[in-house]
């Protein structure tokens, strides 16, 4: 049985939001240093509910 190898992405230096909470988004990781500051100051965070939908096909996108 072969398995898919799994992606990594190579951490750089530790990303942190506002709180000095490490950022693990593969996203985010993925920019500079710089441009992840400048997201993440811009970016609201939320606490989610395992399962919970947050947008269902073919509705409006709602904020807050």
């Amino acid at each position: 049985m072969m398995t898919k190898p799994s992606v990594r992405v190579p951490l750089k230096k530790a990303h942190s939001d506002g709180d000095g909470k490490a950022i693990t988004n593969k996203i985010l990781l993925s920019l500079s240093s710089t441009e992840c500051k400048e997201v993440v100051s811009k970016l609201e965070f939320v606490r989610l509910q395992l399962h919970q939908v947050i947008h269902e096909a073919g509705e409006t996108v709602k904020s807050g």
